[in-house]
């Protein structure tokens, strides 16, 4: 008379293979450890402290990059302080120079009127060699 039919017993001798398989890794990873004191709670807890150390390994990883990403930060504001007591100095020293007058900007010839170049003069007044010459005199070109 059979107590488990073949589909019941395959499945059992699988998870008893698996379950020696995991006593065996932990027993050639662990010293001082007999298969016997291997028990599902072993490996459960040997499963969560591997998973606690990565986490660890991770958060350290995560803290190192923080860590170096701050101090680029303070290089960076340190760099920028002084750049601001630069410009802060140098702003002062020219708020001691006198000012200087504004440019104005003056027309050369009669108000309302345009400078005209001596050649538009002349071709304006062609014909006319006295005020050509006169104009060009004028404007200190003979």
């Amino acid at each position: 008379m059979k107590l488990l039919n073949d589909k019941e017993h395959a499945l059992l001798l699988a998870q008893s293979n698996a379950f020696i398989a995991v006593q065996t890794a932990l027993v050639e990873a662990s010293e001082g450890i007999n298969p016997e004191e291997i028990t599902a709670e072993v490996v459960i807890e040997a499963l969560q402290a591997n998973a606690n150390e990565a986490a660890l390994t991770d958060a350290q990883a995560q803290v190192t990059a923080t860590q170096e990403l701050l101090t680029a930060s303070e290089l960076a504001l340190k760099t920028a302080t002084a750049r601001v007591s630069e410009l802060e100095t140098e702003l002062s020293e020219l708020e001691k120079l006198p000012a200087t007058p504004s440019a104005t900007i003056a027309p050369t010839g009669d108000a309302g009127q345009e400078t005209m170049t001596i050649a538009q003069f002349a071709n304006k007044n062609a014909g006319d060699t006295e005020a050509i010459l006169a104009q060009a005199k004028k404007e200190g070109l003979i």
